[in-house]
């Protein structure tokens, strides 16, 4: 296990419990037990590097993406493991790999993704976790463009609330979207109608598209509906039930997206055929063009470990 990079000595509870997170034992309790030994909202301030797929992870145990960083190897790698699918598919097909990454938040998505694109785009309203993510890239020369600024389906100052616990990635354009997690009191942010910023900075032609905004999935996808039907991007979406009901029905989903668009949900690696409900708090939603199904489907599982 490649031993953490930090100016502070690591307290033996950490050192422990990073042994049992990286380990291969699976038991129920296994989570609640490492934030005994080491929890998220506790820390005050606990900076570190560590190794990551390669590359040098800068982050702080106080914040939750970075906590399972140090103490886990990732966060979410099922999403990683179906975002380098996505990649490799393309690239099977001799096409370069254009990555945009929509609520980038401290950059962990997107720093994995600079080993398997050949361009990389961050975008995130928080400037605090976007200056984050850009010290993730520039310890590593990582080639990968960040932009300041949240994304709808029109130009708009819209209030933002944000977590009051160490998983800042939670803050959402949403009113009460986390109750007792998110902030009640809220600040102005930029909104930017989707298929126009991205037309004006010239990468509407990213071919996987990562979204994850906390509730505010209807108006991202329908600000990015044209950008979709002209470059038929793989689409990885955290789909929350909050963005289910706004936008209504199954076909208003697919009105957003290309024609011929097979949407699958996936957990671990296994997929299969969404079925459009509002019962579910969030799902993960792979979303393959019709022309790339068959290609992605029968390649082998890439099961990335950290």
């Amino acid at each position: 296990m490649p031993k953490p990079n930090t100016s502070q000595r690591i307290p033996i509870r950490f050192y422990l419990a990073q042994r049992l997170g990286r380990s291969h034992l699976n038991f129920r309790g296994k989570d609640r037990l490492l934030r005994i030994l080491c929890h998220p909202d506790s820390v005050s301030d606990f900076p570190f590097e560590i190794n990551f797929f390669g590359l040098r992870y800068c982050g702080n145990l106080a914040d939750y993406i970075d906590w399972c960083v140090f103490f886990y190897g990732a966060y979410s790698v099922e999403e990683l493991n179906v975002l380098s699918k996505m990649a490799a598919c393309l690239r099977s097909a001799r096409h370069r790999v254009i990555y945009l990454d929509v609520g980038v938040n401290v950059g962990h998505h997107l720093l994995f993704m600079t080993r398997h694109a050949d361009e990389c785009y961050g975008i995130d309203p928080l400037a605090d976790v976007l200056e984050r993510a850009r010290e993730k890239l520039q310890i590593n020369s990582a080639n990968a463009q960040l932009f300041n600024v949240g994304l709808g389906n029109c130009d708009e100052v819209k209030t933002f609330f944000p977590s009051t616990t160490a998983n800042h990635a939670i803050g959402s354009f949403v009113r009460d979207w986390t109750p007792g997690s998110t902030s009640a009191v809220g600040y102005p942010l930029q909104i930017r109608r989707g298929s126009d910023f991205l037309a004006e900075h010239g990468i509407q032609h990213s071919n996987v598209v990562k979204i994850d905004v906390e509730g505010f999935e209807a108006a991202v996808l329908e600000g990015l509906s044209d950008v979709f039907r002209q470059y038929r991007p793989f689409i990885l979406l955290e789909m929350s039930k909050n963005g289910a009901r706004e936008l209504g029905s199954r076909n208003d989903l697919e009105s957003c997206l290309y024609e011929r668009a097979s949407i699958f949900e996936f957990a671990g690696q296994q997929l299969k055929p969404y079925r459009f409900d509002f019962s579910r708090e969030r799902v993960e939603l792979a979303i393959i063009p019709e022309e790339y199904a068959a290609a992605f489907a029968s390649m082998p599982e890439l099961m990335i470990t950290p």
